[in-house]
């Protein structure tokens, strides 16, 4: 039964009893990075949020 849980979508971090991580939701922890991507141009890394604080922000140029 614990190889079945292990292999379904996020069963390892809930085995791991990481089960706060993996979704987006309220209450939940989650690093994010927001990124401008455009189509014909270079991505670049507008803001980093780590345990919920900014972690880094950049200002757009232009």
């Amino acid at each position: 039964m614990a190889a079945r849980k292990a292999a379904e979508p996020g069963g390892q971090r809930l085995e791991m009893g990481l089960g706060d991580r993996g979704r987006i939701a309220p209450g939940l922890r989650a690093d994010l990075v927001l990124i401008d991507w455009p189509e014909t141009g270079t991505p670049v890394i507008r803001r980093t949020i780590a345990g919920g604080r900014t972690a880094y922000l950049s200002e757009p140029r232009g």
